[in-house]
């Protein structure tokens, strides 16, 4: 048998792992995931007949594409979130509560998800050109959206574009929290949402002969 030395430091580690004072492992801050809801008031209009519309799914820019939270800290430096993000991608989010608002609208007979196997009136496709939280002012953080979108009549027979609809809304955050950014989304994203169900009452929206 042989016989090993055994220094003091190890002696000492040994020690103090048999206490059970000393932890190995390593803490992190939580992540915490968020949805969007505009949350539209009154429960909408009752359906109808009138055409219908397929909501495409929509697009984000690659700045905002990303499930974290994105922050504007100066005119040309943007930050990442890791640790608060969105539960889904953002432009899927957008794409459902688009989709929502218009069905509850009144204003078209069926609104239906790219999916569905029915032929549509009209095709709406959009983009999230700018979903972040802007810090750059002092005191005065804000929530800042913007939907650039399309709207096409006859999209498989004759496509041709029908209203192109651009809301961009801040809306003033009461703290630096991610959910008060988030509550900031969700107004901005409702003012948007009033501003396309706008455009969309203004047109001239007629199923297809």
């Amino acid at each position: 048998m042989t016989l090993r030395k055994t220094g003091p430091f190890v002696c000492a580690l040994a020690a103090v792992l048999a206490a059970g004072c000393l932890s190995l492992t390593r803490s992190y801050p939580e992540k915490h995931a968020y949805v969007l809801d505009a949350g539209r008031e009154g429960g909408g209009a009752a359906a109808a007949p009138g055409p219908v519309l397929r909501v495409m799914p929509f697009r984000a820019s690659p700045a905002f594409a990303g499930r974290g939270f994105v922050y504007r800290t100066a005119d040309d430096e943007y930050r990442a979130d890791f640790y608060n993000e969105f539960f889904a991608p953002p432009d899927r989010l957008v794409t459902e509560e688009v989709r929502q608002w218009l069905g509850a609208s009144g204003l078209f007979g069926t609104v239906v998800s790219s999916a569905a196997q029915v032929e549509a009136d009209y095709a709406l496709e959009g983009v999230v050109s700018a979903l972040y939280g802007d810090y750059r002012e002092p005191g005065a953080p804000r929530a800042v959206l913007k939907l650039e979108m399309l709207l096409v009549a006859d999209p498989l027979t004759d496509p041709r574009v029908a209203k192109w609809v651009t809301c961009e809304e801040t809306a003033a955050l009461d703290d630096v929290s991610p959910a008060a950014l988030v509550r900031g989304w969700n107004e901005a994203l409702r003012r948007a949402l009033q501003a396309l169900e706008l455009a969309m009452a203004e047109a001239d929206l007629t199923p297809a002969p």
